[in-house]
């Protein structure tokens, strides 16, 4: 069974009692909110499952039409870009998956070494 996590830390507790470090994977389901260059916006410590972005959409001005259409966007897209404040920026949901190459090494390895930048 895959279990979806609400946040690193609890994802990092569960996958250290069952994985080596070296196991550490990225899910396509799980989604990280970066800038237009692929930028964390909130730091590599924040990766949320698909209920947790629907959840983020929810707390905004969106109808949920509009919260429907941003989700199948995402899951068939892999990003999906928000608005702030009813403002369009430049910051998307991405899966964890569909991130460049170096970013994806930036998010393991920080995973890796149990969500420290040391």
């Amino acid at each position: 069974m895959n279990k979806q996590f609400e946040t690193i830390e609890e994802m990092l507790d569960m996958k250290n009692m069952f994985v080596s470090p070296r196991e550490i994977k990225l899910y396509e389901t799980d989604y990280v909110l970066v800038d237009k260059d692929y930028n964390p916006v909130d730091g590599l410590d924040i990766c949320l499952a698909e209920e947790s972005v629907y959840d983020e959409f929810t707390q905004g001005t969106y109808t949920e039409e509009e919260i429907e259409n941003k989700m199948k966007t995402l899951k068939k897209e892999g990003e999906v870009l928000i608005d702030v404040d009813d403002t369009l920026c430049n910051w998307k949901w991405v899966s964890m998956t569909r991130l460049p190459n170096k970013i994806q090494k930036m998010y393991l390895d920080f995973y890796r070494k149990g969500g420290s930048n040391e």
